[in-house]
């Protein structure tokens, strides 16, 4: 009987981060502003974050009513953070310009890979797993993979432009389940939002696990970690096929 032999990841917040998170970098900016947070606030905040990244009808809305990237398109965008983050419409109202300027002016963040991401990667292939990434990214990246060098442990990297779907569509899981010929049940998916890499990989019918490593989910119905490091042992428990 053929085991997991094949490892998928998404990859910002999964693999790769970015110092500071933009999350954390506009919570910050809207305190500093005299508009108090609580760390749930900031929490259910990013929540809605993974919400409405995840193909969501308010982002199906917003890419019809502007252009996609476009000022209007952020502007937009920062109301609707700060009213997910609890801040009153009005307020919202009146702050979302200038927290948007300073988002656009001041957030330069640069990619950050944790040690223990490599080293996970290092041990999943030393293992025999076959290594890839999921991401709805809209252009290739191939050039940031090398420069990142995860291009040297991973076997491929597939975005949602060059896939044609975007997550949680199952349809973009199950592209890649045909592109590497592997069954579903020989593949897991490991990822940081519930609503787009669980619930799609869920339904493309593989096998799904939350990193939750900024502790953002109390209560799931999946496999959860906190840490890459966790995944080498927990696939160990099941023999690779061949």
């Amino acid at each position: 009987m053929n085991r997991v032999n094949t490892v998928l990841f998404d990859l910002d917040d999964t693999l790769r981060y970015n110092d500071p998170h933009a999350h954390a970098f506009f919570c910050d900016y809207v305190q500093s502003l005299g508009i108090p947070l609580t760390a749930e606030q900031r929490r259910r905040g990013q929540r809605w974050e993974h919400t409405y990244w995840a193909s969501s009808k308010e982002l199906t809305s917003d890419i019809e009513d502007f252009v996609e990237g476009s000022e209007g398109f952020w502007l937009n965008y920062s109301k609707r953070h700060l009213r997910a983050l609890g801040v009153p419409k009005h307020q919202a109202e009146q702050s979302a310009a200038d927290v948007q300027g300073h988002m656009r002016d001041n957030y330069a963040p640069r990619s950050h890979i944790p040690a223990e991401n490599i080293e996970a990667l290092a041990d999943l292939r030393a293992a025999g797993f076959k290594l890839g990434v999921i991401t709805n990214r809209p252009k290739p990246i191939h050039d940031e993979m090398n420069k990142l060098n995860l291009d040297t442990y991973l076997d491929f990297f597939l975005t949602a432009a060059q896939l044609g779907a975007y997550k949680p569509d199952p349809m973009i899981f199950r592209k890649v389940l045909a592109f590497i010929d592997k069954p579903a049940h020989e593949v897991v998916y490991v990822g940081d939002n519930f609503y787009a890499d669980i619930v799609g990989a869920r339904n493309a019918g593989i096998r799904p696990i939350l990193l939750n490593w900024n502790a953002l989910y109390d209560q799931t119905d999946c496999e959860v970690i906190t840490s890459l490091r966790q995944l080498p042992e927990i696939l160990q428990t099941a023999p690779i096929g061949n």
